[in-house]
């Protein structure tokens, strides 16, 4: 038996927006770091470290400590790391890097294609595609709502097969990413008792408690999903980038885990649901009891994102 704690962290969050061309793939990457072997303290004590030493360059060149340091702020030299040279700012993110993999985290990443998806919307529904600026918006909620159960049920799957546990901690998600009726996203995660309702169920019997929301600088360790998940995304996107390659086939390539996000269709997704529902419960009567709730609790690990949207969305409230 072992536990980690998965950090999670996202990527060209457009909200409910699938026709951003500066940002076509959404993604969302879990960093598991093993807890039950003294790797989780070291690795902190480790970034802790790091980010204390960077902190000094910084003072040393007249610019303010940073409580927390992100990928794309230190790759892209953003303030305040404008006047590092640029071969140090590589050098301090490629040890960011370094001390994750030294430590064995794990990395595992679910990611959008948000054209394509929306042209198989688009597809679907019979109607025009993004240059016409159909169905470049989801109706319900942002694709993220959509995309995290799914991260749950696969990080589900891989613990189970380690006979493994986890707690997650989650970046929290930008003000102004809500669903209807007001709430925030990290709102409408952290209020749902589904989480217990599941275990019980065997449905996410590893993932213990709901995901808790914080942000990287009360959670160092975020950082590790955050630079993590840049440089894989960066690779993907833009592998001629410096060093992005290097440190994929370094760092990355060797420990981590990649899956792709099929969003059932919103047109369809009632017919299917009732249409699956109904096989179910009309299934063979010479059927086990066992199998039968085993197929109930595949058909809820199904729609349980949409049902989620449904039961759950807040009703004339803010």
């Amino acid at each position: 038996m072992g536990f980690y704690y998965v950090y999670v962290d996202d990527y060209g969050n457009t909200g409910t927006n699938l026709c951003d061309e500066q940002q076509p793939v959404f993604a969302l990457a879990a960093a598991l770091v093993r807890a039950d072997d003294g790797s989780w303290t070291r690795l902190e004590r480790a970034i802790h470290g790091l980010v204390h030493r960077i902190n000094e360059e910084l003072k040393a060149i007249g610019k303010a400590p940073q409580k927390r340091i992100h990928a794309v702020d230190l790759y892209q030299r953003k303030e305040p790391f404008r006047n590092f040279p640029v071969e140090r700012a590589l050098d301090w993110f490629e040890q960011l890097l370094a001390v994750g993999y030294s430590a064995g985290v794990q990395l595992f990443l679910i990611k959008v294609n948000k054209f394509k998806l929306a042209e198989e919307l688009a597809a679907q529904a019979n109607k025009d595609s993004c240059e016409s600026g159909k169905l470049c918006r989801l109706k319900e909620a942002p694709l993220y709502v959509y995309v995290f159960p799914q991260l749950l049920l696969h990080l589900q799957e891989q613990l189970q097969k380690e006979k493994a546990y986890a707690s997650l901690i989650v970046d929290q998600q930008k003000l102004g990413l809500k669903l209807k009726g007001g709430k925030r996203i990290s709102e409408f995660f952290e209020e749902l008792d589904i989480y217990r309702a599941f275990r019980t169920l065997r449905i996410l019997p590893n993932i213990l408690e709901a995901p808790r929301y914080g942000d990287s600088r009360r959670h160092t360790m975020l950082a590790l999903a955050d630079f993590y998940g840049y440089a894989f995304l960066g690779h993907a996107t833009q592998p001629e980038r410096p060093r992005l390659k290097e440190w994929y086939e370094l760092y990355i390539a060797p420990s981590v885990e990649v899956a792709e996000f099929q969003l059932e269709p919103e047109g369809s997704f009632l017919p299917n649901l009732l249409s699956d529902f109904a096989a179910w419960l009309y299934r063979d009567g010479s059927a086990a009891t066992e199998d039968f709730w085993g197929q109930g609790k595949q058909f809820i690990a199904k729609y349980w994102p949409f049902l989620l949207l449904e039961a759950f969305r807040p009703r004339g409230r803010t």
